[in-house]
């Protein structure tokens, strides 16, 4: 009996260490690959770069994900509308869902 084609990936806590990002997209990719219809999902905490009295504009952690996954044949988009509906008090406005697409 063949397996069905869709499905879906999700993840949270996945994007912080940069070290993972290449097996985790070497990961979803495969996971894709074997089912072309499934939904990539992750959850993604904002953070700018930590220095004495603040932090840094932008967000070195997702700048550098979205660069490993095209370059593992791979598309991330932020779930529109997405980061307001999972906001669950203060921590949550700094939490947005990304979906990761391959790239045909």
């Amino acid at each position: 009996e063949a397996e069905p084609a869709g499905g879906l990936v999700l993840g949270s806590d996945l994007t912080y260490f940069v070290d993972d990002h290449r097996p985790l997209c070497d990961t979803i990719a495969a996971l894709l690959a074997a089912r072309p219809l499934a939904r990539a999902v992750l959850a993604h905490q904002r953070r700018g770069l930590l220095f004495r009295g603040g932090r840094t504009p932008g967000d070195h952690h997702l700048d550098h994900f979205c660069a490993v996954a095209a370059a593992s044949g791979l598309r991330v988009t932020a779930v529109p509308g997405a980061a307001a509906e999972a906001a669950s008090g203060a921590a949550g406005e700094n939490v947005s869902l990304l979906e990761v697409e391959a790239v045909l």
